[in-house]
């Protein structure tokens, strides 16, 4: 159930990374792709299957994280999305000579806000550390990624989501984890 809620609010949030409108005004490869402004290498979505995960923490009660996730560069940006859980990062600061590349991202859950008064605070961090470093992010066939997830009670009131949360606040899950290019 805790799931179902969160892929609820957590969609609400996903945010499109590619622009048309500006991708037709730079020439058609975005910002920083292949024909658009800054050079750098063309705008790239791939897909990424999780295995081999090592739980920390899990305060959280997530469990081992599965599903498939879908990582896009352009440019200077990177994000990812786990497709199963509507779980998202990105960064602004991507390059296509990194040898590792941290995303985050945080979102407010205020589901409970008008009934309970409990607004929570949910913030990601993942790392992914290249296996092959020669080549970019996209061209790799596997990485490992380090990831930190925190719930932390934003409430007005302290202590609104005490037995209205699903887990007592705060709580942290760590897991390391492999990514694998899922090849189309």
């Amino acid at each position: 159930m805790r799931r179902v809620i969160l892929v609820c609010f957590l969609s609400a949030t996903v945010v499109a990374t590619g622009c048309e409108a500006a991708d037709e005004f730079l020439g058609g490869g975005g910002a920083g792709g292949a024909g658009g402004v800054g050079g750098g290498e063309p705008s790239t979505e791939t897909r990424w299957a999780i295995s081999d995960v090592t739980t920390l923490d899990d305060s959280c009660d997530f469990g081992d994280l599965e599903g498939v996730f879908v990582i896009r560069t352009d440019g200077m940006t990177a994000t990812m999305m786990l497709e199963e859980f509507v779980l998202d990062a990105e960064t602004d600061d991507y390059s296509p000579d990194l040898d590792e590349v941290s995303m985050g991202g945080s979102v407010v859950d205020d589901e409970f806000e008008i009934e309970f008064g409990c607004t929570v605070l949910l913030t990601d961090e993942f790392t992914l550390f290249l296996d092959d470093t020669s080549v970019s992010l996209p061209e790799n066939t596997t990485t490992q990624v380090e990831w930190d997830h925190l719930e932390e009670d934003m409430s007005d009131t302290l202590g609104a989501c005490a037995g209205v949360w699903f887990v007592d606040l705060p709580c942290t899950t760590s897991q390391d984890f492999t990514l694998t290019q899922l090849v189309e």
